[in-house]
């Protein structure tokens, strides 16, 4: 049996490594490990606006997994970066990515209350 946790320090350095490939790689795998680290650096590289946008949508998907598989093991600040974009960036894919994420993260209800106030103000 192997134990993938093993190589989750190598993944999450190559989370910032130059070639988008290698981040799409790295993010994908990180999703299979359970754990607040693994699922930090997949949100670390998914809320990184100066990240191609095509590994960006790579990290959201895996994030999304990741939630989906273990539960929301994101700090307060990195939960607070998916909500801005989901608010703040414009209509499209990073956008809706985000919220695919924010569906799965069970935030308190009273911060989905302050969502969907400040959607509706935006109408």
């Amino acid at each position: 049996v192997y134990n993938i946790t093993r190589g989750q320090s190598a993944l999450v350095a190559a989370t910032t490594d130059e070639r988008a490939e290698v981040k799409v790689a790295a993010v994908g795998a990180l999703a299979t490990i359970p754990g607040p680290e693994a699922q930090r650096a997949i949100a670390k590289l998914a809320t990184d606006s100066a990240a191609d946008e095509k590994v960006r949508l790579a990290a959201f998907a895996a994030l999304t997994e990741s939630v989906r598989r273990f539960g929301n093991a994101l700090s307060d600040d990195l939960s607070q970066a998916i909500v801005d974009i989901v608010n703040k960036a414009p209509a499209g894919d990073i956008r809706m990515a985000a919220a695919e994420v924010l569906g799965g993260l069970s935030l308190p209800s009273s911060q989905i209350k302050d969502l969907i106030i400040q959607a509706g103000d935006t109408k």
